[in-house]
């Protein structure tokens, strides 16, 4: 019986080449390896893209493997992508499933995008249920996505932990743990945490429909969501219960760089702990953001900036997280965001997969969290007179 715990298969790159590389028109599954010391910056084909594991043109399924220390590029003056994984040009559908992708750099002498994954021109991309720990876009200041990078590409992240990642080692870059540019994103159930940019944990540029649901981010000192959209591609999106706590600053940013042409709506989001809640840029051409039944407690200003509006919010009540020290974001029974939400039909699960509302019929909580708090029935004592 297969057995890759037991008996592990190992591609080593030995530091000298690329450890997968996979092209044309073909499904292929990679599945239980342990993919290590990748190194694509001699590669015969596409060199710098692809550390670990490189694919062009092709829809491969990449589940059950660990994909760790390896770098697509180690030289200056050069863009490199992807030093765990690199995806590129798949025409249907690519998955990355149930993998540990860490200690990964894209490049590690100079700009790079994707850490762990980076995923270029492709269509309906899976990306669920794997650890992204420890990953780094580039050494110089541009890196993009210590995790993740998603260029002119659809997709649907889910489920995924992704935990201190960096754009760049000294705090430079986008996105620490997720960035996005261009292509429409469903971002759902994933806790992403620990993340070091200069600007973002989840960072969008010019994306025209982007959903962000479900979702703990939290404890970045990278800040929370940073979006940008501009003249010629305007960014419209939507972050639905996503809890967003103790960011080291702004929870969330419209419209940074002053680029105006920013559309946010905001429901049932807890918005906690972070310099500034939502800050909206006051540009010429305004980012405009609608917030409704936002929880918010503990930012040094719940608004700043200009074209906020908000409706139905709780201020000034711990929201009651079971353990945030410990990173558990969990609402406690007596929470005031239980049953504090506006209804959104279509949205009837939480970040743990349980039912939402709970109970079924009744209001949504706000935040990530749906609480399930059941009742105990201890059987009654009876005594005997003697």
């Amino acid at each position: 019986m297969r057995d890759p715990e037991a008996y592990p298969t190992t591609l080593d790159g030995e530091n000298a080449r690329r450890g997968v590389s996979i092209s044309g028109n073909i499904t292929p599954t990679l599945d239980g390896f342990v993919v290590t010391r990748g190194n694509a910056s001699n590669a015969a084909s596409d060199p710098g893209y692809g550390g670990g594991i490189y694919s062009s043109g092709a829809n491969p399924i990449v589940t059950n493997n660990v994909i760790t220390d390896n770098v697509a590029h180690t030289n200056t003056n050069i863009w490199a992508y992807g030093g765990g994984i690199s995806i590129h040009d798949a025409p249907i559908m690519a998955m990355v499933a149930d993998n540990l992708i860490a200690n990964n750099i894209a490049n590690a002498a100079d700009s790079g995008k994707g850490g762990g994954l980076e995923v270029r021109d492709s269509n309906g991309v899976v990306i669920q249920d794997n650890t992204f720990r420890g990953n780094t876009a580039g050494a110089a200041t541009n890196g993009m996505g210590g995790g993740i990078s998603l260029m002119n590409s659809s997709a649907i992240v889910s489920g995924d932990l992704i935990r201190n990642n960096q754009a760049t080692p000294t705090g430079d870059g986008f996105g620490g743990g997720f960035y996005s540019e261009f292509g429409d994103v469903t971002l759902s159930g994933n806790i992403i945490t620990g993340s070091t940019a200069q600007y973002g944990a989840v960072t969008f540029q010019y994306n025209t429909n982007v959903t962000v649901t479900n979702n703990v981010i939290a404890q970045n000192p990278a800040g929370g969501v940073f979006i940008r959209g501009s003249a010629s591609y305007p960014f419209t999106g939507a972050l639905t219960h996503n809890t967003i706590a103790q960011n080291g600053q702004e929870g969330v940013y419209a419209g940074w760089y002053s680029s105006g042409y920013s559309t946010l709506t905001l429901t049932n989001n807890i918005i906690a702990g972070n310099t500034t809640g939502i800050y909206a840029h006051p540009d010429p051409n305004p980012n405009v953001v609608t917030a409704t039944n936002t929880h918010f407690y503990g930012n040094g200003d719940d608004i700043a900036g200009l074209s906020i509006s908000s409706a139905g919010e709780i201020t000034g009540s711990d929201p009651l997280f079971l353990d945030p020290a410990g990173g558990d974001y969990h609402l406690r029974v007596s929470s005031p965001a239980i049953e504090a939400g506006v209804s959104v039909p279509w949205l009837t699960t939480d970040v743990d997969g349980d039912a939402r509302p709970w109970p079924v019929g009744g209001d949504y909580d706000i935040g990530a969290d749906e609480a399930h708090w059941r009742p105990i029935y201890l059987p009654q004592l009876w005594k005997g007179s003697g």
